[in-house]
C-alpha cells in the first residue's frame, strides 16, 4: 500500500489544481482523464465522472479531507473514498499499463472494469518489463491490439480479452493518396537525451539506438545511391530543450537533400500522413506499429 505523506498533500494544496466538489455519483467513471476525450464520441458526458490520481496535478479536495479525517493516508484509501462517492457501474481507462487499475475490482466488485490499450508495449521501461505476477489482478474487459499482446498480459492478468487493433487508429477512415515514397517514423526523444543519460540502469541511449543507427546508415546509402527522398515523421515533444536536436540526429546518417522533416505540431494527423506513404519504416513507435 503506497503511503501519501502530509508534505505531498500540502504541495498539492498549494501548487496543484483543486476540485472542491464531492465526486458525483455516475454510471461511468473514467479512471485517469488522460486521452479520455476520445471516449466522448461514444459515451454521453452526462453519465461520466473522472478520477484524478493523487500526485498528477489535479486533486479532489473533498476526497483529501475525508482521507485526512480517517487518518489513513494512502493511495489505496484515496481510491476507496473516491469510488464510494461515484459508485460506478463501469470503470474505464485508456491507460492500460497502470497496475493500480488491475486491483480496482477489490474496491468496487460490482463495477465492470475496462481498459483500452493506448500504445505499443515494450519489454523495456514499460509494463512488460516489470515481471509482474498474478496477485488478484483482474480486469473484466481488455481491448488490446492483438493476441500477442494478450498472451503477455495473461501471464499476470486475468479477464476477458478483445482484439481490436488500435482504438485511435480505428477512428480514422483509411484514405489512400500516396504522394510520399518513404516515410520514417521517428522514435527519437531529445528531451530524454537531455534529462536522462541512460535508457535503463544497464543500458545507455547510445547502446539502445545502436541498431537504429545501423539501419539509418544503410537507408542513407540507399537514398543517396538512388537519388530518393525520405520523409521523417518527427517525434520530439519539446524542441525548446534542445532546438533542432532531432533533425541534427538524422543528418548524421542521411544527407539533407535526401530527406524532408515533418515537425511535430498540435493536431498533426499522423494517420493521414501514414495513408499518404507508399512505404513506412519504423522501429519502436506506436504510430509505426499502427500503420
Amino acid at each position: 500500500m503506497k503511503k501519501i505523506t502530509k508534505l505531498s498533500i500540502f504541495k498539492t494544496i498549494f501548487f496543484g489544481k483543486k476540485i472542491w466538489k464531492k465526486p458525483r455519483q455516475k454510471k461511468i467513471l473514467i479512471f485517469d482523464h488522460v486521452s479520455s476525450d476520445w471516449l466522448l464520441k461514444y459515451i454521453n458526458s452526462e453519465q461520466i465522472e473522472y478520477y484524478y490520481p493523487f500526485g498528477r496535478g489535479t486533486m479532489n479536495m473533498y476526497v483529501i479531507s475525508k482521507m485526512l479525517l480517517s487518518g489513513n493516508l494512502s493511495s489505496y484509501n484515496y481510491k476507496k473514498i473516491y469510488l464510494s462517492c461515484v459508485n460506478p457501474s463501469f470503470i474505464i481507462t485508456l491507460i492500460d499499463n497502470n497496475p493500480s487499475f488491475y486491483k480496482l475490482k477489490e474496491l468496487c466488485p460490482e463495477a465492470k472494469t475496462i481498459f483500452i490499450q493506448n500504445g505499443h508495449r515494450m519489454s523495456l521501461t514499460d509494463i512488460f518489463s516489470h515481471k509482474l505476477k498474478k496477485q488478484n489482478y483482474y480486469v473484466d474487459h481488455m481491448f488490446v491490439f492483438n493476441p500477442f499482446v494478450a498472451k503477455i498480459y495473461q501471464k499476470f492478468l486475468e479477464g476477458n480479452f478483445h482484439f481490436i487493433g488500435s482504438f485511435y487508429s480505428n477512428q480514422h477512415i483509411i484514405k489512400k493518396k500516396e504522394n510520399i515514397d518513404f516515410l520514417y517514423v521517428s522514435s527519437y526523444r531529445p528531451d530524454l537525451f537531455e534529462i536522462r543519460k541512460s535508457f535503463t540502469k544497464n543500458c545507455s541511449w547510445n547502446f539502445f539506438y545502436s541498431r537504429e543507427k545501423k539501419l539509418l546508415l544503410n537507408i542513407g546509402k540507399y537514398l543517396e545511391k538512388n537519388n530518393k527522398i525520405m520523409h521523417i515523421l518527427g517525434a520530439a515533444r519539446d524542441q525548446k530543450i534542445n532546438p533542432g536536436a532531432e533533425i541534427e540526429f538524422y543528418k548524421k546518417f542521411i544527407l539533407p537533400e535526401n530527406m524532408k522533416f515533418i515537425k511535430r505540431y498540435k493536431n498533426r494527423n499522423n494517420y493521414k500522413i501514414i495513408d499518404s506513404s507508399k512505404i513506412v519504416i519504423s522501429t519502436t513507435s506506436t504510430v509505426g506499429y499502427e500503420s
